[in-house]
């Protein structure tokens, strides 16, 4: 189980997957891509909030994995919640992956001004307040304009994180820290922010069966 974009590289690599997301937009770019690609048998999707999942599954608990990528944390009001449905979803020995910004890359900002020699302050490491913004540019497509700019994210730190997982009976076996390397953290983000390109990796395990034979590392 993961994303719309996830579920089709992970259909590539053989595996059956479904995919969750609340955009109707990516769910049927997705899956025109699952059927161009001749992965519509191994992939299917789901338009729905994150935290109903589990209302449009015909079964749970029967997830070897849940892949949880890059911008999603902050997007979630409430990540026990989240940790909740995740664990719903694993069968016994399942593995949540889950590759994310690191939540002090937005404490420090680099492509903000701040004194001499040190970047400037963009949110408290331990504000709960969900942060309104507006960005009326597209991440992946610098010349577009947006027009629903407002949007609204919450801060988690890594702490708040493990302990939701963990609340849920999750064994935590990986956590690694690394600059990015992907589709979010072009060179000129890296050079000139390289704040934001700070990344984390974390694996955590549904106990009470063995391991899947899933060849994960979270290096």
């Amino acid at each position: 189980m993961s994303g719309p974009t996830a579920s089709l590289a992970l259909a590539q690599r053989g595996a059956i997957v479904t995919g969750v997301d609340f955009s109707s937009e990516a769910i049927r770019t997705a899956t025109a891509l699952a059927t161009e690609l001749g992965r519509n048998e191994r992939a299917s999707f789901i338009e729905c909030n994150v935290y109903d999942t589990l209302d449009h599954l015909p079964d749970t608990g029967c997830y070897d994995l849940v892949y949880v990528t890059w911008g999603c944390i902050g997007w979630l009001p409430d990540v026990t919640k989240w940790a909740a449905v995740v664990t719903a979803c694993l069968k016994p020995g399942g593995v949540l992956y889950l590759a994310d910004g690191h939540p002090s890359a937005l404490v420090f900002d680099d492509c903000v001004t701040g004194t001499p020699g040190k970047p400037g302050w963009f949110v408290p490491y331990f504000e709960r307040e969900p942060l309104e913004l507006d960005e009326t540019q597209d991440y992946s497509n610098a010349g577009a304009t947006l027009k629903n700019s407002r949007v609204y994210a919450w801060m988690h730190g890594l702490g708040e994180i493990a302990s939701a997982l963990m609340d849920q009976g999750l064994e935590i076996r990986a956590l690694r820290h690394q600059t990015a390397t992907g589709p979010h953290s072009g060179a000129s983000v890296s050079s000139e922010c390289p704040l934001r390109a700070v990344r984390f990796k974390l694996l955590a395990y549904s106990p009470h069966g063995s391991e899947p034979p899933l060849g994960l590392h979270a290096s």
